[in-house]
This record gives C-alpha cells, structure tokens and sequence, in this order.
C-alpha cells in the first residue's frame, strides 16, 4: 500500500476520499492495518510522546489511523494541550506604540500582528503607523544614479528611483555618466588577441559582460585556449556600439583581416550571429499571426508569447475583432456580457456595510476585498469606515 501511495498519490487519495481504499487495496499488506489501537498505545507509552504534535511529527501514520478511527482524544488525553496565547486588544495596542512602519511590526512581532488583524483591531493598532515608503528628492536620485555604471544595472537593482528620475525629467541628467549599451539594433565589435597571434572575434550588446564571460565561462574559446596554452590575452574593442546590419558585416572583416595578417582564429562558428532577439509585438504584427489561424484557442496555444503580450498590452481588443468573445449564460438563463463584472459596485457596497473595517471585510470576504481593490474603490471604502469612527 505504500507504494501505491508513493507512485500513484492522486488516485490512492481519490479512492481514500471515496471510500473504496479498504475494498481495491485487500490484496496489499497496509501499513495502516498494522495499527490498531494497543500497537498504537504501546507505541505512545515506549516513545513517551508528550504533545499530539510531538506524536504526528514521529510517527504520522499511527496518528493518522488513530485520528480517523476517533481513537486519538482517548490516546493522548495524558498528553500536554498546547494552545495559542490569546492577545487582548490593550496588549497589541501597547506593543505597537513602539513601531513607526507597520512592515517593521508585522515583522517583529507576527503573533500579535495576525491577532489584531483577525479579530478586526488592526486599522486601530496601526493607526499611528505609516508604510516605509522613500521619498525621492533630486539629490538622492542623484546620489543613487552615481552608483551604477549602466541604465540598465541603475533599473534592475532600483526600479523605484530609475522610475521616478523618468518622471521627473531628470533621468538623462543623473545618468549623463553612464556609459552607453547596445540594444536590440546595436552591436559592438571586439577581440581577444593572444600572444601566439590567435584571435577571437565576437559582437555584443554589452562589451563589460562579454568580457567577464569570457574570462569566466569554462565553455568559453578563450577561457579554454587561455587554460590550454597558460598564455593572457589582450582584450581590444574593434568597433563601439553600431547597427546590427552594420555588425554583421563588420565582424567578418574584422576577422579576415586578422587571418590575412596570419593570426590563428579561435571562432568555431560562422560570424555575423546575432544571439536571440526580443520579438516585438506590434498591433500589425499581432495581425499577420492571426490571420493564419482559425479560432482563438488556436492563436493562444500556437502563438502563447503574442498572447501573452497582448494581454499585457491591452492588444485583446485585436483577438476580439477575428475571434469576438462567446456571450456566456448563466443557470438562470440571464445573458451575461463578456466584460461582466461578479462584484459589481453595488454588490461589493452591500458585503462592505456588514463589517466595521478594511481589516473586518478581508478577513469575512476576501474575494468582495481584492474585487474592490481591482477596481479601484479601497480607497473610498477606506474612507467610508474611517466616517463610522
């Protein structure tokens, strides 16, 4: 039965949840036959067990089996009960005053930040608490910006102060020491040149990773030539960042011309290979891709990547005008628009007049809350409950 278990887990439960288990696993010799309720009691007394959780976490299926024949309260009622201390509202009052940034309390103290958010205190405990949100001036954007080298580093590790510099105008100017980077429509052109006149010639988007790549990486040519001969190489850029097309065509010449000056080329494959390209997915393009299929199940399982970025895109109206979405019916026989909403305003007004706080509704009807935030009204219900007070 165990390995029923372990190689076949869904059906064993499925048939466990159907009461069948007992009936097509006759033939097995189970584990949970085994015990019954003095094998279960001897093991209890032999390992001394003091709590049920102690019990469970040793030996789970004897505390499975006792649990599911009703033996298990009768078993352990020598054992220690531990429960969870019960905060009263004073004590979770007290011991928020000394946090500033509610992130900082839920952090410190997780036990009696969950009592005051289920037992609906938490707008009141919190009440004097901001969230750690940095403000930006220009001279902190500034003094962030001179840590990086690149844009992109300066977007990947701060997206919140690249984002804000954009907004205010000021992006080109705290990065006016950058150095540029290719893209998508540029290249670099560069070499690796070796004592012995042999010569790596590659194209890049990006000169300082390539560099350390190739220093780096055990699959690299010149990590390997480098290891097999004991010799250094000598790093040059042939051509700074320019149109792909251009790249192309460049890398070629560049390496000829190293091998008419009679140097040894380490390239194992044919140069004006580019790498991947992000596609980009223009209306037009979407378009073309769906004109060759029939439906719209079709496009989403042949082209998921262009489906996905016109989701991302609010491109689905294109989608809608080949394939218009199918009007849905409901059980009572009511026409339900494709852009239906379930919560509506009204629907999620009625279910946030039954409760006395954000905190209330979240924990009762999670789904009326996180409706309500999609559509912007949590602000507005925020200040509904504020009113009540």
């Amino acid at each position: 039965m165990r390995e029923f278990y372990t190689y076949s887990r869904n059906t064993y439960k499925a048939a466990d949840k159907h009461g069948w288990l007992d009936k097509i696993c006759s033939h097995m010799p189970s584990t949970l036959r085994y015990w019954t309720y003095n094998r279960i009691k001897e093991e209890i007394e032999r390992k001394g067990y003091k709590t049920k959780k102690e019990f469970k976490s040793n030996n789970s299926i004897a505390y499975n089996t006792a649990y599911k024949n009703g033996w298990l309260d009768e078993l352990c009622q020598g054992m220690k009960v531990l429960r969870r201390k019960k905060f009263s509202k004073k004590e979770c009052i007290l011991v928020a005053k000394s946090y500033k940034f509610i992130v900082d309390f839920e952090k410190a103290n997780q036990a009696i930040y969950n009592a005051a958010r289920k037992n609906g205190w938490l707008d009141e405990v919190c009440a004097h608490m901001h969230h750690r949100v940095k403000e930006w001036t220009n001279e902190l954007l500034a003094c962030e910006a001179k840590k990086y080298k690149h844009r992109i580093d300066f977007l990947r590790t701060c997206p919140s102060a690249y984002t804000i510099a954009a907004r205010k105008g000021i992006l080109d100017e705290i990065c006016s020491h950058m150095d540029d980077l290719g893209d998508m429509y540029e290249r670099a052109i560069y070499a690796w040149e070796f004592p012995d006149k042999a010569v790596y010639v590659g194209l890049t988007c990006n000169l300082d990773r390539r560099e350390e790549q190739h220093i780096t990486d055990v699959n690299s040519p010149v990590y390997k030539y480098r290891v097999k001969t004991g010799l250094t190489p000598k790093y040059v850029v042939k051509y700074n960042y320019v149109p792909v097309s251009e790249a192309k065509r460049l890398e070629g010449e560049v390496l000829a011309e190293y091998i008419n000056q009679g140097w040894k080329k380490l390239n194992s494959c044919k140069t004006g290979g580019i790498g991947a390209l992000k596609v980009i997915y223009s209306e037009d393009f979407v378009r073309n891709l769906l004109k060759t299929c029939k439906t719209r199940e079709e496009f989403r399982t042949s082209y998921p990547a262009a489906y996905s970025a016109c989701s991302k895109r609010k491109l689905m109206y294109i989608i809608d005008e080949f394939f218009p979405k199918i009007t849905r019916i409901d059980k009572s026989g009511n026409v339900l628009h494709p852009h239906y909403r379930k919560w509506d305003d009204c629907k999620i007004w009625n279910e946030v007049k039954k409760y006395k706080s954000c905190a209330e509704l979240l924990n009762n009807n999670r789904n009326a809350y996180r409706a309500a935030y999609k559509w912007g009204l949590i602000e507005k219900i925020k200040e509904y409950y504020n009113n009540l007070l």
